[in-house]
């Protein structure tokens, strides 16, 4: 959705995986976005390791 509307990606969010009982979870590094208070992602609740970061 963000980078959709053009927010610049600062840092991918990738799959982190974890050893012993917690391999079989789905564990997601955060993703960071920096863009402007009139792009969705930073108007709408994002469900997710996101951080929006806006620059106006």
């Amino acid at each position: 959705m963000g980078k959709n509307e053009g927010a610049e990606v600062l840092i991918v969010g990738k799959v982190k995986a974890l050893n012993d009982q917690l391999n079989s979870g789905f564990y997601i590094q955060p993703t960071l976005l920096k863009g402007t208070n009139t792009m969705r992602v930073f108007q709408e609740e994002v469900f997710g390791s996101v951080i929006a970061l806006p620059t106006n």
